[in-house]
């Protein structure tokens, strides 16, 4: 007998391959940033990746999502690398773009997930293709021995009214159209039952009136619509999605609320029984899959420089009739204006057992636009939150610090004593108590959803007095002159405006500096340093480096020092400096200007003291 319609099998590395194949450097489709896919060609760890950029703003703070997505093989355990990475949706997918069928593609256009949606679609397989009245199918992810997911349902074949017999089947679609449901159902829309003469042939074990399946949730349907706040939808889809205040981070979830985890964790497996006609149970552990990248431009003192990310795992797609999985991870960062997108490149990769190496500088292909010379309205500085794990080339000959918007205060005092050699060489040798090692940047551990940014300040309406009846006019004020401005003093506002909640007008008003002589010094040092850079001249950005470093350590005593900076050296000679560095609080751009400035007053207390 012919089966009920629902997903045809569609071998999407097949499909993939029959269109034309992206240049490695090429606009991100949906975030509108430059995007490169780490793959070294010779490497036979490195897996095909598809990288995009999800730009949103929540409560008042504009960031930058990135989305990587690699795809693998269950047909062997463990997986291997698919031949060709899964796109990024900019929407939900729907069979046969029907928006009244199940999805076969979740949205990635998603800034952040707070769980790990696990999610599948397939065919339920009779054994041996002999036709069968009804079987059971399963889909479980193993973790360290204990199931994380483990859920199964009853398929039967078509029933011509209730209580008679299920015809048999050899095939028949696990799909939510075939499952109970129906219009006015929220969890399942385009269901079937009884009262449409069209019985289900997908059933809950314990509850056959519930709807029942693996696959993931259309956004529309009002069991994810109905955690959004009225009028938010238009938000939602705006070119820089804009993410409300009073938000249910949950929406963004699309796998039914049984199928999130926590975090997916080295070694997990995938188990699939019921899907092959000829493999009763099909099992497979996902990859040591790892992931390094970074975005470039986010430093205005050096935009060829990368701000590293760090990923977490938050999507695992299994398609059971090609027995293919699509594993998508994200990291985001903090933007200061929409503009700046176009001065950015992000950069990611996906190897197995090793991340692959992000270029220290920029690739070729996209250089940053000068920035905008206009007066731009007050924002809230750019803070980084994270860095990357794998192997990063961070401190490469032409590596840079970052710096967030910038303005001007008075030249730093003397920088902080150097660490004694003693007490130096004591951090250095001492190891302790071992840390817990860094979870593979694939599997990152589940981080808290974004906090809320503070509220913008109020703006103050500034009552003019009328002028004053003069009878002669006054003499013209003489023109102030502008305050020369060295790098040290540059500088220590780079790490004065770095700082949560620092605003650049208000910096400015404070520091009595116009913002004409402000730009003139920020187009100054940012070409001055980029140009020593080239050339292999360090000595201008160390000069920076010590001046910003110094400047914020007198606003933050005691937060770093000897026993901070040796956990450093240690974590960089096991290759996951990002991640100790994200470990201890700090943004990327600070952690690595931490430990160039800590390793030059290193060998200089060794050598004094030799």
């Amino acid at each position: 007998m012919n089966e009920p319609k629902g997903t045809l099998p569609v071998d999407t590395a097949q499909a993939a391959q029959l269109a034309a194949r992206a240049l490695p450097f090429s606009p991100g489709s949906a975030g509108g940033v430059a995007c490169v896919s780490l793959t070294p060609a010779a490497s036979a760890t490195a897996a095909q990746a598809t990288v995009d950029t999800v730009p949103w703003r929540h409560e008042g703070k504009l960031r930058l999502t990135v989305v990587v997505k690699a795809s693998f093989s269950i047909d062997t355990s463990p997986m291997r690398p698919a031949e060709v990475a899964a796109p990024f949706h900019a929407k939900d997918v729907h069979d046969r773009r029907g928006p009244m069928a199940h999805v076969t593609a979740a949205s990635d256009r998603v800034p952040y997930r707070q769980y790990v949606d696990v999610t599948a679609l397939g065919h339920a397989a009779a054994p041996g293709g002999r036709p069968v009245a009804e079987m059971n199918v399963r889909f479980a992810l193993v973790q360290r021995g204990v199931p994380g997911l483990d859920k199964t349902v009853r398929v039967v074949g078509r029933r011509k009214g209730p209580g008679e017999a299920p015809e048999p089947f050899a095939r028949m679609p696990v799909v939510y159209e075939r499952a109970a449901g129906g219009v006015g159902v929220p969890e399942n829309p385009v269901g079937c039952g009884e009262r449409d003469g069209d019985l289900p042939n997908v059933l809950d074990p314990a509850d056959p009136q519930k709807p029942a399946g693996f696959g993931p949730l259309a956004a529309t349907w009002p069991a994810r619509s109905r955690r959004l706040p009225a009028g938010a939808r238009a938000g939602l889809d705006a070119e820089v999605m804009e993410v409300p205040g009073a938000f249910d981070w949950s929406y963004f979830q699309c796998a039914p609320r049984d199928q999130w985890v926590a975090a997916l964790q080295p070694g997990a497996v995938v188990v699939l029984e019921g899907f092959h006609p000829e493999r009763p149970r099909v099992q497979s552990a996902l990859p040591d899959a790892r992931v390094a990248g970074a975005v470039y431009g986010l430093d205005d003192a050096d935009p060829d420089a990368p701000t590293p990310l760090v990923f977490h795992a938050d999507g695992l797609h299994v398609d059971a009739d090609w027995l293919h999985c699509t594993i998508t991870w994200r990291a985001h960062v903090a933007l200061r204006d929409p503009a700046q997108r176009e001065r950015l490149m992000a950069v990611a990769g996906v190897g197995v057992g090793s991340a692959p190496a992000v270029p220290p500088r920029r690739p070729p292909g996209q250089r940053p636009a000068a920035p905008p010379s206009r007066v731009e309205a007050p924002r809230e500085p750019r803070r980084q939150e994270g860095a990357a794990g794998g192997t990063l080339a961070l401190d490469g000959p032409g590596s840079a610090p970052a710096s967030g918007t910038l303005a001007l205060t008075p030249p730093p005092a003397a920088a902080a004593p150097g660490p004694s050699a003693g007490a130096l060489l004591a951090a250095l040798d001492f190891d302790g108590v071992p840390a817990q090692p860094p979870a593979p940047a694939g599997v990152a551990p589940r981080v808290p959803a974004p906090a809320p940014a503070a509220p913008p300040p109020a703006h103050v309406a500034l009552a003019t007095p009328p002028p004053a009846l003069l009878k002669e006019p006054p003499a013209p004020t003489a023109a102030r002159p502008e305050e020369p401005v060295t790098i040290e003093r540059y500088a220590a506002v780079c790490s004065e405006l770095a700082e949560p909640g620092a605003l650049r007008s208000k910096v400015l008003s404070a520091h009595d500096v116009e913002e004409a002589t402000w730009r003139k010094a920020e187009r100054r040092f940012r070409d001055e340093l980029g140009r020593a850079l080239k050339r292999g001249d360090r000595a201008p950005r160390e000069r920076f480096d010590d001046a910003y470093v110094s400047a914020w350590e007198r606003r933050h005593p005691d937060r770093f020092g000897v026993a901070q900076y040796a956990r450093l050296v240690r974590a960089e000679r096991r290759g996951t400096l990002a991640l100790e560095i994200a470990e201890q609080g700090l943004d990327a751009p600070l952690g690595m200007r931490l430990r160039r400035v800590w390793q030059r007053r290193a060998a200089k207390a060794l050598s004094s003291s030799a």
